[in-house]
């Protein structure tokens, strides 16, 4: 299961601002309102609006378990469910939610759900697992839904970690990877995903693999340690996590994958730091 430090409350409550401050192009930091009475640790917009996912039971003064939605004020999400939200993402026409959560607005929805205009609705029988089951990111492609996270079952069939919806059921990705799934990107037409495993297919992968639509491969020697972010930036896929070597070179939480080999981002980070998050804004990697 991935865990989360305990100040990531303070540091979403810096994107929670940066959001609105970057949205009106304003040059100084603002608060939204009596932000959260707990931690918060997805992002995501749908509809034009900001939804914050996390460990919070009130946003803003009112009742909000667990995700809350931002219009100028704190307001519920059509809802709410029943334990913490590890994930959010948004398209034009639905907001996908994972995490740790048996319920969305009083339906069963086993650690994954779709809001839409008609409320919270189940994807099949979601993620299940003989343990704790969690989901921990989301991506979307091509009208497909890719999750990752720790589960071994996704609707009615055994999925390794890793699954697609194809908007009516759950398909596993061959035979999966051997361990918790952090982060999931597409790039150059395929699914990378990375996480805390040695396996993918049933061939080793260190950390992180590539899924063609019919079989998985490792992206050279991989990483030293686990990855918790990915990200696609001027044509290169960048890692970010907890490691010190990609492909065999040294390289600090930080490294970049151009389809056939790895290379280093400047120096990186302190060797004793871990990046977990990427965003691509202004043309920029942050």
């Amino acid at each position: 299961m991935k865990t989360f430090p305990t100040k990531t409350a303070s540091i979403l409550a810096i994107a929670l601002s940066s959001f609105i401050a970057t949205t009106v192009k304003s040059q100084t930091w603002d608060t939204l309102g009596a932000g959260t009475d707990n931690a918060v640790y997805a992002l995501a917009v749908y509809n034009g609006n900001l939804y914050a996912g996390g460990f919070f039971n009130n946003a803003g003064g009112v009742p909000a378990n667990y995700i809350a939605e931002w219009n100028n004020d704190w307001q519920q999400a059509n809802g709410t469910l029943s334990s913490y939200v590890t994930t959010l993402t948004g398209t034009d026409s639905a907001l996908f939610a994972g995490g740790f959560f048996k319920d969305a607005d009083n339906k069963q929805v086993n650690n994954i759900a779709q809001l839409n205009d008609s409320g919270w609705s189940a994807m099949s029988t979601g993620m299940q697992e003989c343990g704790g089951t969690e989901i921990n990111a989301i991506t979307t492609n091509n009208g497909l839904v890719y999750a990752g996270g720790s589960f071994s079952v996704a609707g009615t069939d055994s999925a390794s970690n890793i699954a697609v919806w194809n908007g009516k059921k759950w398909m596993p990705l061959g035979m999966g990877v051997d361990n918790t799934v952090n982060a999931i990107a597409i790039y150059d037409g395929n699914v990378y995903v990375a996480g805390n495993f040695s396996n993918a297919g049933g061939k080793p992968a260190n950390y992180i693999a590539m899924w063609n639509g019919n079989s998985w491969s490792a992206l050279g020697k991989g990483v030293s340690d686990p990855v918790s972010a990915l990200a696609v930036y001027n044509g290169e896929l960048y890692v970010g996590g907890n490691f010190t070597e990609a492909g065999g070179k040294q390289a600090y939480e930080i490294a970049k994958w151009n389809g056939t080999s790895w290379s280093t981002v400047g120096k990186g980070m302190d060797m004793y730091d871990e990046i977990n998050a990427f965003a691509v804004y202004n043309n920029k990697l942050w």
